[in-house]
């Protein structure tokens, strides 16, 4: 069974990003952290992480540094302008790690 916690991985020295994200980051949508899961990220990892449960769902960013990062991966498709976007969107999984990352944060 594959691990289910959620990881950032450091970034190489060639990568205009901070952090790389590990492939198995796609449980977000599925598994409920724990505080203790996002003890391993800085302040810039859980702005990503919590912001990634809103890219995974199509949604653009005002904020030009995320808008940035989410552009460059090859899952995302941003199509949702966020004055459109709609938590109703969300599982209640995602909405309760959202909560979860904004109380570590």
């Amino acid at each position: 069974e594959a691990d289910a916690r959620v990881y950032l991985i450091q970034g190489n020295e060639k990568s205009s990003n901070r952090y790389e994200k590990a492939d198995h980051l796609s449980y977000t949508t599925v598994t409920k952290y724990t505080l203790q899961d996002l003890s391993i990220l800085d302040s810039y990892g859980l702005k990503i992480t919590r912001n990634e449960i809103f890219a995974r769902h199509g949604r653009m960013f005002d904020d030009q540094e995320l808008q940035d990062y989410f552009n460059s991966k090859s899952w995302y498709r941003g199509t949702i302008r966020p004055e459109d976007f709609s938590e109703s969107m969300l599982s209640e999984t995602e909405k309760a790690n959202i909560e979860t990352i904004k109380k570590y944060e």
